[in-house]
């Protein structure tokens, strides 16, 4: 593995250990905002490993599995997609997008969609 690439995964691995921490002290916003950007790292790290160029500055989870075509599973496409679709109301609450509030359960079933998809 490239060390470009193992810098991302830790950073990955650091992302998705800090959406179980957010899940267990009970900040479920924070936790959707940690699974998509563990996800988006780790897809940014698998860039980098198979095409060895700078990945692009997006946080488009769908965009990026598109590009390194990914097979992706249906239940797959639709995490990556409802990642995306949150990401930007998870961590800014006044963006006049939607106002989202986030319950455990729902977390906890992006947080388990999201270590299987490690």
């Amino acid at each position: 593995m490239k060390e470009d690439t193992s810098r991302w995964v830790r950073r990955s691995d650091g992302d998705l250990a800090g959406a179980a921490i957010m899940q267990r002290e009970a900040m479920p916003a924070h936790a959707v905002f940690y699974c998509q950007q563990a996800i988006e790292k780790l897809l940014k790290a698998l860039w980098i490993e198979r095409l060895g160029t700078v990945p692009p500055r997006t946080h488009s989870l769908r965009a990026l599995a598109k590009n390194l075509q990914l097979p992706l599973t249906h239940d797959q496409a639709t995490l990556l997609h409802n990642l995306t679709y949150d990401y930007t109301p998870s961590r800014y609450p006044d963006v006049g997008i939607m106002d989202i509030e986030y319950d455990l359960q729902d977390t906890a079933k992006y947080l388990t969609e999201t270590q299987e998809f490690y």
